[in-house]
């Protein structure tokens, strides 16, 4: 049972079943029309972060997995100027006909990347971290957003920071990658 106003994003459906009581399927459209009506044009790129995308590109190949309605998704991409940092971009639409899974391992074949060289970096255990550990990834959670209140009951990462710009002296502070 999800307790109402404490859900996260994910459960929002469940709670709208469980508050309305077998809501018409018009709710659900208009519950789907907001998460896409976000303007990109609303969203920046923080300075820090945007040099420490800078810096990690040139050491490291940089994939991008992101997940949502596809349209909205290429915008805030195309809007924050993030495609010259990431090696390759994949988009996990909303509908779930691919999860961030089959997704990571779908990368890892087409760049020919062995597991073992290759970190995930996310700030949702219940679906990157997730992901990444049972590809038999590294694990970095990002401690910050949507995914900050959640256990480690879902899945222990290997790494836990609070900024993404703690990923550098992580990272560094191993010889081989994380």
């Amino acid at each position: 049972m999800v307790i109402p106003g404490t859900y996260q994003p994910d459960q929002l459906e469940e709670e709208l079943a469980e508050t309305l009581h077998d809501p018409p399927p018009a709710v659900f459209a208009a519950r789907d029309q907001v998460f896409v009506s976000v303007p990109a044009e609303r969203l920046s790129l923080n300075g820090d972060v945007e040099r420490l995308l800078g810096d990690l590109a040139r050491r490291y190949d940089l994939f991008l997995v992101t997940e949502g309605e596809k349209p909205l998704q290429k915008l805030k991409i195309q809007h924050l100027g993030l495609q010259p940092f990431f090696k390759d971009i994949a988009i996990v639409g909303t509908r779930m006909e691919q999860d961030k899974e089959t997704t990571i391992r779908g990368l890892l074949d087409r760049w020919e990347i062995e597991p073992s060289a290759a970190v995930v970096v996310g700030n949702r255990l219940d679906k990157e971290i997730l992901a990444g550990r049972n590809v038999g990834l590294a694990t970095v959670w990002v401690r910050r957003g949507e995914g900050s209140d959640m256990g480690e009951l879902i899945t222990r990462p290997d790494h836990v920071v609070d900024s993404v710009l703690d990923l550098p002296s992580l990272l560094l502070s191993h010889t081989a990658p994380v």
